[in-house]
C-alpha cells in the first residue's frame, strides 16, 4: 500500500490559525451552570459544619451552622424556635397564639419567636418534668435570649403559676421574669421552702434584679441557676452575674439551707412572652447549675461544603471561569477550590476526582489548562475570632466550553489509479484536530473493508490518500472521518463511489 500526503501546504500558516480560531469558536459556544440564588444547591454533594439560611435573590445561602442547643441528659426543656414552638424533649405541650416565627432576627439556628405585645407560647409540663407537681429539684438552669423592639413597663418574659396546701393553708406561687423599671427582674413568689421544727414547711419568696436596664434592640441573654449544695441562686446576663443570693435562713453561704418546691400548676403553664414585644430565642430549662450560657454563634472550626462531579461533557471541555458572590462581614471568608478529571474514582465527595484542589482566583478566570470530562468544586467557610459572624456564600456561576467533536471533512473526491483509488478532501480547520480515517466498502453505507484492504483507515493529518491493492474496473464506495486529540470523531462525509483503475494491457 503506497500513502501520499500534503500538510495543508496551499494555506499561509497565519491564515490557517486564524481560520481554526473561528471555527473552534463556531464550534464551541460557552454554557453556564449556576449554584445558589435561584437556582438552589441541589449540586452540593455533602457539607460539614454548613447549614442553609434565606438569602439573595430569595433563595438560600451557604453559611456556618451555629452552635445550636443540643438535647443532653440534663436538658428538661429546650425549644430554639427555628421552625417550631415545640419542646424538642417532649416533656412539655406547646401551644402558642399569635406569635410567628421570624427567620430574620434569629440569634441561633434558623428562627426566633416574635411577640406583638399581645401573643403568648404556652408550655405544659409532662409528669417527668421540672415543673411537674411536688417536684423538688437539686438544681436547675433557666436560659432565654431576648431582643426588645421596645421596652415595655410589665412585660412578662416568662411566667408559671402553682399551688399546694401547706399544713391546711392554701399557698400560691410564681417563678416570673418581668420587666420592672426598664430592668428584668425574677421572682421566685413563695418557691423557696424551710423546714421548720415538727416537720412542718414554711414558704417564702425571692427576687434577683438586673443593674442594668434592657436595651431595646440588642440581643442579650437571660439565665437563673439555682445549686441546692450551695444554696446559690444567681441571675447572669451575658455570662456576667448581675446578682447573687443564698437560700438560707439569713441569706449567707453556709447558713441553714433552704430549697426549691414547685406544686401543682393551676393550669396557665409556662407561659412565654405575654405583654412582650420583640423576639425571644433559644428557651432552655436544665436540670445542673453548671452550664454555661453559649454566648457565641460559630465554634469556629471552618465549614465545607463540596459539589458532585459536574459532567461538562466529553474530556475536551474547558472551564472558563468560576464567579462565586460572598458575603463576608468582619473577618470571615469563604475560599473556594475547583479540579477537573475525566473520570470519578471514589462515591466520597472529598475523593471523588483523582487531581489536587486549585484555588479559584480572584478575577474567577481560570487558567487554559482546567479541562476535562468532569468539574468539582469546593467552599471552605471560616468564622472569625470572636465566632460572631459567618461568612455567606450566596451564587457560583460557573462558565464553560463543551467539547464538540470536530466537523465532518468536505469536498471528497476520488478517481482511478492502477488497482486502485486516488482520494483527497478538504483539509478541516479546528484546534486540536489530531488527523483522519478513512472508509472503504462494496456497498454504500457498508465500509467493512474488501480483500485484503481493512477500514477505517487511519492516515494521520494528511488530506489526499491513495487505497491501493483494489480489483482493477471495479466500483467502491469511500468516505472518510476527521477525530481530534481526545480521541473524539467527526460524522463522515459524503459517501463518494470510485471505479477503481487497471493497469496496462
Amino acid at each position: 500500500m503506497r500513502i501520499s500526503a500534503i500538510y495543508h501546504r496551499h494555506i499561509p500558516p497565519i491564515l490557517l490559525l486564524l481560520f481554526s480560531a473561528v471555527s473552534a469558536q463556531a464550534q464551541t459556544t460557552a454554557e453556564t451552570i449556576e449554584l445558589g440564588g435561584r437556582s438552589g444547591w441541589e449540586l452540593l454533594a455533602s457539607r460539614e459544619n454548613v447549614m442553609l439560611r434565606d438569602g439573595w435573590q430569595g433563595g438560600d445561602d451557604l453559611t456556618l451552622t451555629d452552635r445550636g442547643s443540643q438535647i443532653d441528659s440534663t436538658t428538661d426543656l429546650l425549644v430554639p424556635f427555628d421552625t417550631s414552638f415545640q419542646d424538642r424533649t417532649g416533656r412539655y405541650r406547646s401551644s402558642q397564639e399569635g406569635v410567628q416565627i421570624s427567620t430574620a432576627q434569629a440569634r441561633f439556628g434558623a428562627g426566633a419567636a416574635g411577640f406583638n405585645g399581645e401573643a403568648s407560647v404556652t408550655y405544659r409540663a409532662g409528669s417527668d418534668a421540672l415543673l411537674a407537681p411536688d417536684t423538688q429539684p437539686s438544681a436547675f438552669t433557666i436560659d432565654v435570649w431576648m431582643y426588645p423592639l421596645r421596652v415595655t413597663e410589665g412585660a412578662t418574659v416568662l411566667r408559671w403559676r402553682g399551688a399546694l396546701i401547706n399544713a391546711g393553708t392554701p399557698v400560691l406561687q410564681e417563678l416570673r421574669l418581668d420587666i420592672r423599671d426598664n430592668r428584668l427582674v425574677w421572682k421566685l413568689g413563695n418557691l423557696v421552702m424551710n423546714a421548720v421544727e415538727g416537720g412542718s414547711r414554711e414558704f417564702s419568696s425571692e427576687s434577683l434584679g438586673a443593674r442594668r436596664g434592657l436595651v431595646p434592640r440588642r440581643w442579650s441573654h437571660h439565665q437563673l441557676r439555682y445549686d441546692r449544695r450551695t444554696s446559690q441562686l444567681s441571675y447572669r446576663v451575658n455570662g456576667v452575674p448581675e446578682a447573687i443570693t443564698y437560700l438560707t435562713e439569713d441569706g449567707r453561704e453556709g447558713s441553714a439551707p433552704a430549697s426549691v418546691f414547685f406544686g401543682a400548676d393551676t393550669g396557665d403553664g409556662l407561659v412565654l412572652g405575654r405583654g412582650f414585644y420583640g423576639f425571644i430565642d433559644e428557651l432552655r430549662i436544665t436540670r445542673d447549675a453548671e452550664r454555661d450560657p453559649r454566648l457565641v454563634s460559630y465554634s469556629g472550626e471552618p465549614g465545607v461544603a463540596y459539589t458532585a462531579p459536574i459532567i461538562l461533557g466529553e474530556s475536551g471541555a474547558r472551564v472558563e471561569s468560576v464567579h462565586v458572590r460572598t458575603h463576608e462581614p468582619g473577618r470571615t471568608e469563604v475560599r473556594g477550590w475547583y479540579r477537573t478529571a475525566d473520570v470519578v474514582v471514589s462515591r466520597t465527595a472529598s475523593d471523588a476526582l483523582p487531581t489536587e484542589w486549585r484555588r479559584i482566583p480572584e478575577d474567577g478566570r481560570l487558567p487554559m489548562n482546567a479541562q476535562g470530562t468532569y468539574l468539582q468544586m469546593r467552599f471552605d467557610l471560616l468564622a472569625d475570632a470572636a465566632g460572631e459572624n459567618s461568612p455567606r456564600l450566596q451564587h457560583v456561576e460557573v462558565r464553560y466550553r463543551p467539547h464538540l467533536p470536530p466537523p465532518a471533512p468536505r469536498g471528497l473526491s476520488g478517481e482511478g489509479t492502477v488497482a486502485g483509488v486516488s482520494l483527497s478532501w478538504n483539509p478541516v480547520l479546528t484546534e486540536g484536530l489530531a488527523g483522519y480515517r478513512v472508509f472503504v466498502g462494496e456497498r454504500p453505507g457498508r465500509y467493512f473493508g474488501t480483500g485484503g484492504v481493512t477500514s477505517p483507515i487511519d492516515v494521520g493529518d494528511q488530506t489526499e490518500f491513495t487505497v491501493e491493492g483494489l480489483q482493477p474496473d471495479r466500483a467502491y464506495v469511500f468516505t472518510v472521518e476527521s477525530y481530534d486529540e481526545y480521541g473524539e470523531a467527526s460524522g463522515t462525509a459524503r459517501e463518494i463511489q470510485v471505479r477503481a483503475g487497471r493497469g496496462q494491457p
